[in-house]
């Protein structure tokens, strides 16, 4: 069975057949997995990248992989790209971004791993930074996955104004963020918003609410839907569809009732 594994890696490539390469092979290829909590912790502290796809990576995929060709994307805060391997199987051409070159470098060198298997991982460019400093050219649609809540009130308003400048006409970004429905931030938040607070999830520091988030980032941002969803349409987005969903790392801990994560599609009008 081995031998004849080696035999259709080394065949495939001469017959034009792309070979799949799935999450949980390329997690493995970039560095050791929490098994527990299925996921790689970044080097920067910024979260982790999660060995499995939510609701939202498999609504962004489909929409990849449906859109005629070519279809330029854009992944923000991709870390070390677990996300981005899967994107560029679905034929689109992707641009990478996330803070920490280092991240960037594993990207690339494991892509360029890759290409013998799949020459889809060549049509990916990458670039480091702060993405609310670039100019960029627009896209098709832009994928931001648990970075908007690592933002000031200030930074959210610069980055929605940003994703829509950065999109084509009817462009689509695809986000997602940590919601305030977690143990002990719930109760803070709701009032909050009891109180009209503008900003009922922002928190300089979570851990003053409890030491269980001592280890997350300072500041940290927790969003509803209402919320989130005001400031997207404020920056001339249309809705597509905001819900809450669950997300299987919070549960360990932090999870509350099944509405960890918030998930929003907005479309450029």
């Amino acid at each position: 069975m081995n031998l004849l594994l080696v035999i259709t890696t080394l065949l495939l490539p001469l017959y034009g057949v792309e070979e799949s390469i799935s999450v949980q092979e390329y997690c493995h290829l970039i560095g050791t997995i929490d098994e527990v909590r299925q996921r790689v912790p970044t080097l920067n502290k910024f979260g982790s990248n999660y060995c499995f796809n939510t609701e939202l990576t498999e609504a962004f995929l489909s929409y990849c992989k449906e859109a005629a060709k070519p279809f330029h994307v854009l992944e923000v805060g991709a870390a070390f790209g677990v996300k981005s391997a899967q994107i560029v199987q679905t034929g689109a051409i992707l641009t990478v971004n996330d803070l920490d070159p280092r991240h960037l470098e594993i990207i690339r060198s494991t892509f360029q791993a890759l290409t013998s298997r799949n020459s889809l991982f060549e049509n990916t460019a990458f670039f480091s930074g702060n993405y609310l400093n670039t100019t960029l050219c627009p896209f098709d649609a832009i994928l931001i996955e648990s970075v908007i809540h690592f933002l000031t009130p200030d930074e959210t308003l610069q980055m929605a104004d940003k994703l829509y400048s950065d999109l084509k006409p009817g462009g689509r970004i695809f986000l997602i963020v940590s919601s305030p429905f977690l143990r002990f931030i719930s109760e803070v938040h709701q009032e909050r918003k009891t109180q009209n607070d503008l900003w009922p999830g922002y928190f300089p520091d979570p851990s003053v609410v409890h030491p269980l988030y001592v280890r997350l980032h300072k500041p940290y941002h927790f969003f509803d839907k209402e919320t989130l969803s005001k400031v997207l349409i404020e920056a001339g987005f249309s809705i597509v569809e905001a819900r809450y969903l669950p997300l299987p790392h919070h549960e360990y801990d932090m999870g509350l009732d099944g509405r960890e994560g918030l998930m929003i599609i907005a479309e450029k009008s």
